[in-house]
């Protein structure tokens, strides 16, 4: 009250209350959720992997629709790291391309998490991208998080061709071999990380 009072709390069962608000000028979300444009399958026998410590992933994939992409999502686990996760979204020419150390693939979108963000189960980790991409275009996301405790993903059974998973050994950054000619980085053969990628 303006003199300083305090006016009685109304306590009752059908006690009304008028609270003052300014409605936004953003538009308002269905709340409906987005279907998958690409991704690993939904039934698979997946396996927890923790190897960050070890290796960055590439998970490679084709678009298979024209648009806006969205949002890559992955299922990651935590446990007592202290540095962040890197999952950076990209688009590449060829894998003959991104085998080699010296290639800069296009960013499209990153996103680095800490242990505050993320739990001790595989929760899903959202890359929010917003990139215009065309069907038949090369994309793949980066993980990568080099500490003494790895982050844990999920694999399962590589479901498709298109579908590449590639390694790259923590801090091998040139060509590797007696005769230097070999690329530090090379295909996790017959697996695929547990991802999906929403083009709208």
């Amino acid at each position: 009250m303006q003199d300083g009072g305090v006016k009685d709390l109304q306590c009752g069962a059908k006690a009304e209350f008028q609270v003052n608000f300014t409605t936004g000028s953003m538009p308002t979300g269905s709340g409906a959720a987005l279907p998958a444009t690409d991704g690993s399958p939904d039934l698979a026998e997946y396996e927890a992997v923790c190897d960050s410590d070890l290796f960055t992933l590439y998970q490679t994939w084709t678009a298979s629709k024209s648009g806006t992409l969205r949002q890559v999502a992955v299922n990651v686990a935590r446990s007592v790291q202290t540095v962040p996760l890197t999952i950076t979204v990209f688009r590449f020419d060829s894998l003959g391309a991104l085998y080699s150390p010296e290639y800069k693939y296009e960013t499209l979108g990153s996103a680095s998490v800490n242990t505050s963000q993320l739990s001790f189960t595989f929760d899903t980790t959202v890359v929010h991208v917003n990139a215009t991409v065309a069907a038949g275009d090369n994309l793949g996301f980066s993980f990568a998080g080099e500490d003494f405790a790895p982050y844990c993903h999920l694999e399962a059974p590589q479901s498709d061709d298109e579908h590449v998973l590639l390694q790259q050994g923590q801090g091998q950054n040139s060509w590797r071999g007696l005769k230097g000619n070999i690329s530090p980085v090379y295909i996790r053969k017959g697996k695929e990380m547990k991802w999906v990628a929403i083009v709208v």
